[in-house]
């Protein structure tokens, strides 16, 4: 069953009078859950990466700007769960340092598209006239294995689209550009200490948050075929060819002391 869901920036194709602004997207089923198993040393956005590529029709995850990447695995995230997300967050403040406990939902987290949307935007800055592109995922895979502060040189260098000579001033004019262009690609979130009453930002990583959930499942998944195996003798692959509702059945039976 897949969803039609709208992508806040959206990749400018060739020939295209604007951007894709929305893809087919299915929710994470049982074969996607044993990639997980097996993809598990892989770092957490190459995973993300890969399983937005099983999950999303008619779109290369690499051309995808880091926003549309994130509203993706959000839409992901409700497909395949629900609307909520229970979170846990601890107040920075060293002598508190409270756990917080958050329930949020996916439409509060995603964000209104910009209303300027265009392959490249120009801005004025450092007396020098900018052009430049929002980063996308391709771009990101390519710096993978950059230090940190190489990573943000390089990214700002692949996105200028015409280079000219910029002073500092002008590099953190396009950064803040960029953040301004895509809302989407770093999700902050408003957080009031119910015990200190310290307010603090703090990040939310669409990605580790999907990944953690789901590998809780994909654990759990395993759980339930050795289970089932052990009991009825039945091979891996009849195990999850069963629809969950059916495997729950036959684990409740077996839970009861009913089982054959």
């Amino acid at each position: 069953m897949h969803e039609r869901v709208d992508l806040p920036t959206g990749p400018w194709q060739a020939g295209s009078p604007g951007p894709l602004r929305s893809v087919l997207v299915r929710a994470v089923g049982d074969a996607d859950d044993e990639f997980l198993l097996e993809s598990a040393e892989l770092p957490p956005f190459a995973r993300a990466d890969a399983l937005l590529a099983r999950c999303v029709d008619g779109i290369e995850v690499g051309t995808l700007t880091v926003g549309d990447r994130d509203a993706l695995l959000l839409h992901l995230r409700r497909l395949t769960f629900d609307e909520r997300l229970e979170c846990v967050l601890h107040c920075p403040v060293p002598d508190c340092a409270e756990a917080i406990e958050l329930e949020l939902r996916v439409s509060d987290l995603l964000v209104a598209p910009p209303a300027d949307a265009a392959p490249t935007h120009i801005i004025r800055a450092g007396g020098v006239d900018v052009e430049f592109r929002l980063p996308r995922v391709g771009d990101l895979d390519a710096l993978s294995a950059a230090t940190e502060e190489a990573r943000a040189v390089e990214l700002l260098d692949r996105c200028i689209v015409s280079p000219v000579p910029m002073p500092k001033e002008a590099r953190d004019a396009v950064i803040d550009a960029m953040a301004e262009h895509d809302p989407q690609a770093e999700l902050e979130l408003e957080i009031t200490c119910p015990t200190c009453e310290r307010e603090f930002m703090a990040l939310f990583d669409c990605a580790s948050f999907l990944l953690e959930e789901l590998d809780r499942r994909a654990h759990q998944l395993l759980r339930e075929v050795h289970s089932l195996a052990r009991h009825y003798h039945w091979a891996e692959r009849e195990i999850l060819a069963l629809p969950a509702q059916r495997r729950a059945r036959y684990l409740d039976l077996i839970a009861g002391g009913t089982g054959t």
